[in-house]
């Protein structure tokens, strides 16, 4: 006879059975139909088809089992259902309000303390303090724009290159702590006094370059300076190519170091160029001749910052405004999808089908004016005598299975054009990926910039191969041991 535990347990074992097979449709419909999505790790595969496989197949196969053994089957199943949803209720639940689960656990400190304050707020409290603090805002393509006092935007007219002068700066926060550096006597991030006609090495680059979210002796700039103490930083946050080629023209040239350090970070580095396009000011500096002159108008860069500075901060007052009256947008179907938790356990695998397409001609495009810019650049470099070096840095997606996109495709070309330049190359991913752990050297932070210890090896990797290459040691600088 046909109990009503039997019924029902008949009902969720089909129910079971039913939805992992829809599961199963969607997938294919997402990631084989429409290739709406597109895998980027094979794992992905097994976890994603796999697992709602063999739970359609499981269920629809305990239908058969005699009645006791089915309710059993049934209870079990109900109560995964009730431990996996439940979890993921209360990750999306503790993830859904204004500050993302992300934003949290790097505004915590070790000692569980919170940092809950704002850049502006920062900036402000440490002005109330008589420090006479700044917020880090970027160069003017870097940020939100606006009107001057003349209803110009600023910048329009003259693109500064470096921060404000011997200015506490306020960058990111990290582990509770709100990063800062005091910039140099051009706005650099280098401790003071190592502007002389004696620069051995020079580094350009973007946020990497910089030190962004770590202490300001931790960066991998520093940590060359400790054995080659005239190592200059010119990196800057949002720097591109472009400006790279900008900051050569400006300040290199009066320069003139041995070694010019090019930190190539794979991850955002021609997305950069491509909004240094749209800037006027940058691309004229692929004209022979161009300068700003800007050693000489620090006064103007000044005034074009503060601007920035004011902007930067208004836009910052309203995001907090905005978060402050922010409303949770309905969990139901983050919750059915499993998205906290499968980014919980690492299984998010897929990245939306047209990042994997093939390179667009504007991709190609780039690629064919960094090639232009490289080639500047190391004219440049080699017209005084110095040797470019081309370091290329990895980004954390090429070791957790993440999207890559035009990285990913755009590498080979990148190296390539180095290498046909006859342009030294530094490859930093072949260090990353014997490294025991590459995911340990990036934090799992809000900016994703490598931590201390990945500082360390970019470092170890570029003090090898100036030593074994004896770049300096032939130009008569000697390490310090």
């Amino acid at each position: 006879r046909v109990t009503f535990c039997t019924r029902a347990a008949n009902a969720v074992l089909a129910v079971s059975g039913m939805a992992s097979v829809l599961v199963l449709l969607y997938l294919f419909y997402q990631y084989g139909c429409t290739a709406q999505r597109g895998f980027t790790s094979a794992a992905g595969i097994g976890w994603y088809f796999g697992v709602p496989a063999v739970v359609a197949c499981v269920s629809f196969a305990e239908l058969w089992l005699r009645p006791a053994q089915k309710i059993a089957a049934a209870v079990i199943t109900l109560a995964l259902i009730v431990v996996v949803f439940g979890i993921e209720a209360f990750l999306s639940a503790h993830g859904s309000d204004p500050v993302s689960r992300l934003e949290k656990l790097v505004r915590t400190a070790p000692d569980g303390f919170v940092e809950t304050r704002d850049m502006d707020q920062v900036v402000a409290d440490a002005r109330q303090a008589g420090v006479n603090a700044v917020p880090f805002v970027g160069t003017p393509s870097a940020v939100p724009a606006g009107a001057s006092a003349s209803g110009a935007p600023p910048g329009a007219h003259l693109m500064p290159l470096s921060g404000f002068v011997h200015r506490p700066t306020v960058t990111c926060i990290d582990a509770g702590q709100w990063r800062t550096f005091e910039s140099d006597e051009h706005g650099f991030h280098n401790p003071p006094g190592l502007w002389t006609p004696r620069v051995d090495t020079a580094a350009v680059g973007n946020s990497w370059t910089h030190g962004f979210c770590v202490p300001s002796n931790e960066n991998y700039v520093a940590l060359v300076r400790r054995h080659y103490p005239a190592t200059l930083n010119l990196g800057i946050a949002g720097h591109g190519p472009l400006k790279i080629l900008a900051v050569t023209t400006e300040y290199l040239s009066r320069l003139q170091p041995r070694i010019v350090l090019w930190f190539y970070f794979e991850g955002n580095s021609l997305a950069e160029l491509e909004y240094e396009t749209k800037h006027s000011v940058l691309m004229r500096y692929l004209e022979e001749g161009f300068t700003q002159n800007l050693y000489e108008r620090e006064g103007e860069v000044e005034e074009v910052l503060n601007q920035f500075a004011a902007i930067q901060l208004a836009a910052d007052r309203e995001d907090r405004a905005r978060r402050e009256a922010y409303e949770p947008p309905s969990m139901v179907v983050p919750v059915l999808k499993l998205t906290s938790l499968r980014e919980a356990l690492g299984l998010v695998y897929g990245a939306e089908g047209q990042e994997q397409a093939e390179p667009s001609d504007l991709e190609r495009s780039l690629v064919e004016l960094l090639r232009r810019i490289v080639t500047d650049v190391n004219d440049r470099v080699r017209s005084w005598g110095g040797t470019l070096v081309f370091v290329y840095l990895p980004a954390r997606e090429r070791y957790d299975g993440g999207n890559l996109g035009v990285a990913g495709r755009q590498r080979s070309h990148v190296l390539e054009m180095v290498r046909d330049r006859n342009i030294p190359l530094i490859d930093l991913h072949p260090a990353f990926a014997m490294h025991s752990d590459p995911l340990s050297l990036f934090p799992f932070r809000l900016h994703g910039h490598y931590n201390p210890a990945g500082h360390r090896m970019v470092a170890d990797q570029v003090l090898q191969r100036i030593q074994s290459e004896q770049w300096l040691k032939l130009a008569g600088i000697n390490r310090i041991k």
